[in-house]
């Protein structure tokens, strides 16, 4: 029997990338692998230290094969395959596509995605218990509009030269008290480890403000780019925290009323965990393809 082990080894790379990788090889997979013999191993060395952090979160997506796994390490007599998360490169929620506001505004595409979505990224039943808890707690009984900042790596990546025209105070600011003058939200749900962003929000939203609580002290924060790069030599525990927050953070913004997203990983996974179209990219107008 042949099997296939799609592999992260230790490379540094965010969680909403992570799964949207899974989601799009779980794809193609089903669609051209009859047998679908395949394991996911993510050894990503931003959230962990030794262990395939999927198995941690999520089950597998193809679970029902797992049996047959363990019997064929058990026996050692099998052929197999090993292939990179990223080999596959069919991406099309890709941000860089300067075509993408279309794209996640078109409901037959995002339909087709939340289906295999739901299908294979499922994740355990213990973190669901822990997420659904802090769901219960703060988002339950509020008209809450979810807001997801990506920090300021985005400019030295992506779209560089264009840092102006995401300004918190020109901006962001004055969208989120549009919003919630016109609709009468109660609470906002800010997603982000750009402290720029997070002690602004604080400032002037104080009352109404819900954060996720952060393992990353302010030094550890995106205040100038990659949070993750300064995770690199921390432990076990801590790496795992960080991936859960971000879990968290993906799964509250999909339960919030309605959400402000950016071309970020976190918001278009969050994006697909959603059951409804109410959510807006409030960086159209950004080229990330520079």
């Amino acid at each position: 029997m042949k099997l296939k082990i799609i592999k992260l080894n230790f490379r540094d790379s965010g969680l909403g990338s992570n799964i949207l990788a899974v989601l799009y090889n779980s794809m193609q997979i089903s669609e051209y692998n009859k047998d679908n013999n395949v394991y996911f191993d993510l050894k990503n060395f931003s959230y962990t230290n030794t262990s395939n952090v999927w198995d941690k979160f999520f089950y597998q997506p193809f679970d029902s094969k797992i049996k047959k796994i363990n019997f064929l390490e058990r026996n050692k007599n099998y052929e197999y395959l090993i292939q990179d998360l990223y080999e596959y490169k069919y991406a099309p929620l890709d941000y860089i596509n300067k075509k993408r506001s279309e794209i996640y505004n078109n409901r037959t595409i995002v339909k087709n995605l939340r289906f295999n979505f739901n299908k294979f990224i499922k994740l355990k039943k213990n973190i669901i218990k822990k997420i659904n808890f802090l769901i219960k707690k703060k988002l339950m009984k509020n008209k809450t509009l979810g807001v997801n900042i990506r920090g300021n790596d985005m400019f030295e990546a992506h779209a560089k030269g264009q840092r102006h025209l995401m300004n918190y105070h020109n901006y962001i600011k004055p969208l989120i008290m549009g919003k919630i003058v016109k609709e009468g939200f109660n609470k906002i749900y800010l997603a982000t480890i750009d402290d720029n962003i997070r002690e602004p929000f604080k400032k002037d939203f104080k009352k109404n403000l819900i954060i996720n609580k952060t393992i990353l002290n302010k030094k550890k924060m995106a205040s100038d780019g990659d949070a993750l790069s300064r995770s690199f030599f921390e432990n076990e525990s801590f790496k795992n925290k960080l991936l859960l927050e971000s879990l968290i953070d993906m799964v509250c913004l999909s339960k919030t009323y309605y959400s402000y997203y950016m071309a970020s990983n976190v918001s278009l996974v969050s994006m697909l965990m959603r059951k409804d179209f109410n959510y807006h990219f409030i960086d159209n107008h950004i080229d990330y393809s520079k």
